[in-house]
């Protein structure tokens, strides 16, 4: 992915903030211990159930962020997704 439009400053806090993540979503799993079967299984139920009904979840998930104040962006794939990000950031400076 080219993020070459991000600041150095910028690139590093998002590969902090990954990491951290990276280390609590480990922690959890660990304290998860013999029930993490368990839970994997009601985890991957949910997910499916979630791409069951994506375009439903979407929908209902873009009137709330509208109804929040939020403004919405879509795009049609992850390059365009991409190019909407650039724009957005560079309309900010």
């Amino acid at each position: 992915m080219d993020n070459s439009f991000l600041s150095q400053e910028t690139r590093e806090s998002i590969r902090s903030v990954a990491a951290h993540y990276r280390r609590l979503q480990q922690s959890a799993f660990r304290s998860l211990g013999e029930d993490k079967e368990k839970y994997c299984q009601k985890a991957q139920t949910i997910r499916q159930r979630a791409l069951d009904n994506w375009e439903e979840n979407l929908q209902q998930a873009i009137i709330n962020f509208k109804k929040n104040g939020f403004i919405v962006h879509q795009a049609k794939d992850a390059a365009a997704a991409r190019c909407q990000i650039k724009e957005i950031i560079q309309g900010l400076q």
